[in-house]
């Protein structure tokens, strides 16, 4: 049961990452419009925030399925 609770969790702190990460990438291509500069600076930051997400979601399944399995 509790697995099923952690896999919602992170599934809601995707959805929530992911509409955010949305937002940034559309202001990004309105900023693009007009000064091309910073909007580049706002998809690199987008960009390593993804990937720091990533990661860190994977890791953190992995540490807890590796918990799981050790408690049992």
């Amino acid at each position: 049961m509790r697995w099923c609770s952690f896999m919602e969790f992170t599934r809601a702190l995707s959805s929530i990452f992911f509409a955010l990460l949305l937002l940034v990438v559309m202001a990004a291509g309105f900023t693009m419009m007009f000064r091309p500069e910073p909007a580049w600076k706002l998809l690199k930051n987008a960009a390593i925030a993804f990937a720091i997400f990533l990661v860190a979601t994977i890791l953190l399944q992995w540490f807890y399925s590796a918990f799981w399995h050790l408690k049992q």
